[in-house]
């Protein structure tokens, strides 16, 4: 399984990374601290998402920005 998770510096983010890496998931991580990832920010989101390759099996947003 291949997951994303963005907000993977905080507590609840890192949480996951750490779980689903432990179940052998192939976790890819995204931040505004560690990546610069800015969720509210349409050209940053386009700008990190274009160098991935996916699919994804997973996607988990947990920045804790209410929409």
């Amino acid at each position: 399984m291949r997951a994303l998770v963005i907000g993977a510096s905080g507590g609840i983010g890192a949480a996951l990374v750490a779980g689903l890496t432990r179940q052998g998931a192939e976790v890819l991580g995204l931040s505004r601290s560690r990546d610069g990832l800015y969720i509210t920010d349409e050209a940053s989101i386009a700008e990190h998402l274009d160098r991935l390759s996916g699919p994804f099996d997973t996607v988990i947003v947990a920045t804790g920005a209410l929409a």
